[in-house]
């Protein structure tokens, strides 16, 4: 397993409007700069709700990587702001995907093939539960408000695997987390970073067979390192965004090329009520590495998302975002990646 592919399509989709290295919703806390959590004031509630087409792509002619559509919403958020720090309690979906494919059965007596098929394949699911911390360093004196943050994740793992009516399942949990920094000059100008460490957690689980034997499997959890850097500048009605990120397999047992995914986006304030924002997110990888114990390979070594997002304030303490993200450039090994994300932030 690694998160990359599954994809944290929240901080994709919401990268219309700004950069996940510098400002953050309460509904994407889980997938953006910790420290972004000290730009919200008071009580924040925000949950965010993903849509993904069932097959991603596909790896050969028999077997499909799929996004697992769930049922609940992909994050869940409450922020409070306290006397000295902002603190930050949610749940998000760190990723779900399934892949898989049909396979003949065979006999004794047609060892080739009796005609009729089985599936073979495995269900990856991770949950997290994610403290998040914030201060901001400021003074009248400094034109830099400084504001740190970190997060705290507390993984859920989820893996399935079935073979024809035999199937076998595995739990575990593992810590993860990420530091970050962001710096904003005149409320106007931001920069940000944040980085999350790898983690390569193994656990194991023995497949039973109903007729008596057993078979032992070792699960591999993956999480890259990442290192994310970004800017945000706003004008009386336009913000420009960018966002640089790197995500490495270094030191952990898969053997992956890094990946550099960067975008940029521009957001127009229609009224205080309506928001528009487009942004594009280019993502350059190696795709004829082979990885081990890591997840499949992803098909093309480039791939560009556009992303649509429409903001829409009722009230001032209201904020609904609709965002879909589009693939133009489809190749064979895509049967679909267009994606919808609906946000709710409400502030108290």
């Amino acid at each position: 397993m690694n998160d990359y592919w599954a994809g944290d399509f929240i901080e994709h989709a919401s990268s219309a409007f700004k950069s996940s290295a510098v400002d953050a919703y309460a509904s994407d806390l889980g997938f953006s700069n910790p420290a972004g959590v000290t730009n919200l004031n008071g009580t924040n509630f925000g949950l965010a709700y993903s849509y993904r087409s069932p097959v991603a792509y596909r790896i050969s002619s028999q077997t499909d990587v799929n996004a697992v559509p769930r049922q609940y919403p992909r994050s869940l958020f409450i922020s409070h702001e306290l006397k000295y720090f902002v603190f930050a309690v949610g749940y998000n979906q760190k990723y779900s995907y399934e892949y898989g494919s049909d396979f003949e059965i065979g006999t004794e007596e047609n060892p080739e093939g009796t005609g009729e098929f089985a599936k073979w394949g495995t269900n990856s699911y991770i949950d997290q539960i994610s403290f998040t911390f914030g201060k901001t360093y400021s003074s009248a004196r400094m034109p830099i408000a400084i504001n740190l943050g970190f997060d705290l994740k507390y993984n859920m793992a989820f893996e399935h695997k079935y073979i024809w009516n035999e199937s076998s399942k595995a739990y575990s949990n593992f810590l993860s987390g990420s530091v970050g920094l962001i710096l904003r000059y005149n409320s106007n100008v931001s920069v940000g970073a944040y980085y999350s460490p790898g983690i390569n957690h193994e656990f194991e689980n023995t497949y039973n067979f109903q007729f008596g034997s057993a078979i032992y499997y070792q699960y591999h959890v993956i999480l890259p390192h990442k290192l994310t850097l970004g800017f945000t500048q706003s004008f009386e009605k336009f913000t420009i965004a960018g966002t640089l990120q790197k995500t490495s397999w270094q030191n952990l047992d898969c053997l992956r090329d890094d990946i550099l995914d960067y975008s940029l986006s521009l957001s127009y304030i229609i009224s205080k009520y309506i928001a528009l924002g487009i942004g594009g997110s280019s993502i350059h990888h190696n795709g004829d590495d082979q990885p081990i114990n890591c997840f499949i390979t992803p098909p093309v070594k480039h791939e560009l998302f556009l992303t649509f997002g429409l903001e829409i304030k009722p009230t001032r303490n209201i904020e609904i975002g609709l965002f879909v993200i589009a693939l133009p450039y489809k190749k064979d090994e895509y049967l679909d990646r267009d994606h919808l994300s609906i946000s709710i932030n409400m502030g108290i």
